[in-house]
C-alpha cells in the first residue's frame, strides 16, 4: 500500500501540525497539506501560505514518497518560496504555487507561476522521470512559455495551458545550476518510437531547453526498470535537418549555455520482440549534470 496525501485551505490557527515547514497560520485563508502511511498514522501537517489567502486545488506523491501541491495565491510578498522558477509575483489576483515536499514534509522547492493576470490549477502529477506536469487557466497575456505551441493568448476570460517541469535539481541544491526542459516527438506523429521487426531501430526526436545555469551535460538513454530486447544509443543533431552531428554513442556529453536550445535522437535498435505496453516498456532520455539528474523524457516502444 502507498501513503496518502491530502490537501485543502484553512482559516483555524490551531490546526495540529507535524514535522511543518511551516508551523503556523500566514493569515487570511491558507493551504494546507498532510501525508498519512498505510496503517493511517499522520507523517506530516503543514500550513501552506502567506500574509493573504492562499487555496491549494491538486496534490500528487511521486514513487519516492515526495509531495507535490499547486494551488493560486494572493500573498503577493511572502508567500513561502525556495529555489523558485519565477521569484517575484507576477500580478492579477493571484499567481499559482507550485510547491514540493520531502518525504517528512520539509520544502524543498516553492515557486510563483504567473503572469499579469490570474491563474488557476486543475491538477498536478508526475512521472517516474520526476518531471512534473501542471494543467491550468491563466488569464495572463504574458505567461511565461517555453517550447509552446500557442505562443499568443488566444483571448476570452482565461486561455488553458499545460506545463512540464524538472524538479529534481531544484530540489537538490541551492547552487545554480542547469535545468533541461525536453520535449520530444516521434516519426509517427503518437508518441510511440515504433521498431520495425524485431532487429530494426526506431527514432524519437528530442528538442531541449535549458532553463537554469550553464553547465556541462551528459545525455544517455535507458529503459527504466524494464528489462527489454533493445539497444539504446543517442546523438545531438543538427536542428534543421536531424542529422547527427557526431556517430552514435551510449552517452553524449557537451555544454548547454543558459537559455540555449539543443536537439538530439535516440535510437531504439532492437534485439527481440517488445510488446506493446507503454506504462512499462518505454525509452528514456537522461540528462545529467554531473550526478545531479537536470531533465528527463520519455516515450513508449514497442516492436511493429
Amino acid at each position: 500500500m502507498l501513503p496518502v496525501a491530502i490537501w485543502a485551505e484553512v482559516i483555524s490557527s490551531d490546526l495540529r501540525t507535524q514535522n511543518a515547514f511551516q508551523p503556523g497560520l500566514g493569515g487570511g485563508i491558507d493551504g494546507f497539506a498532510l501525508k498519512l502511511d498505510p496503517a493511517g498514522n499522520l507523517i506530516y501537517a503543514t500550513y501552506i501560505g502567506g500574509s493573504a489567502d492562499d487555496l491549494a486545488f491538486t496534490a500528487a506523491l511521486d514513487g519516492g514518497g515526495h509531495g507535490y501541491v499547486a494551488g493560486t495565491t494572493g500573498s503577493s510578498n511572502n508567500f513561502p518560496l525556495k529555489n523558485p522558477i519565477q521569484g517575484t509575483f507576477g500580478g492579477g489576483s493571484g499567481d499559482m504555487f507550485l510547491l514540493k515536499l520531502d518525504v517528512n514534509g520539509q520544502l524543498l522547492f516553492s515557486t510563483y507561476l504567473g503572469g499579469n493576470g490570474s491563474e488557476f490549477p486543475g491538477r498536478v502529477s508526475v512521472d517516474p522521470a520526476g518531471n512534473v506536469y501542471l494543467t491550468g487557466n491563466t488569464g495572463s497575456t504574458n505567461f511565461t512559455q517555453v517550447a509552446s505551441v500557442q505562443g499568443t493568448y488566444g483571448g476570452g476570460d482565461t486561455d488553458a495551458f499545460v506545463m512540464q517541469i524538472n524538479t529534481l535539481v531544484m530540489a537538490s541544491s541551492d547552487t545554480q545550476t542547469a535545468d533541461v526542459v525536453a520535449l520530444g516527438a516521434t516519426p509517427s506523429k503518437d508518441g510511440i518510437i515504433n521498431i520495425p521487426g524485431p532487429t530494426g531501430t526506431g527514432i524519437f526526436g528530442v528538442a531541449t531547453s535549458n532553463v537554469g545555469a550553464t553547465g556541462d551535460i551528459t545525455v544517455t538513454a535507458d529503459t527504466g526498470d524494464a528489462a527489454l530486447p533493445v539497444n539504446l544509443f543517442v546523438c545531438q543533431t543538427n536542428p534543421v535537418t536531424g542529422d547527427c552531428l557526431q556517430p552514435l554513442a551510449t552517452s553524449v556529453t557537451l555544454t548547454i549555455a543558459a537559455g540555449a536550445t539543443q536537439t538530439f535522437g535516440l535510437f531504439a535498435q532492437g534485439t527481440g520482440n517488445v510488446p506493446f505496453n507503454p506504462g512499462a516498456n518505454r525509452a528514456f532520455i537522461r540528462f545529467k549534470q554531473g550526478t545531479l539528474s537536470v531533465g528527463a523524457t520519455s516515450a513508449a516502444l514497442r516492436t511493429q
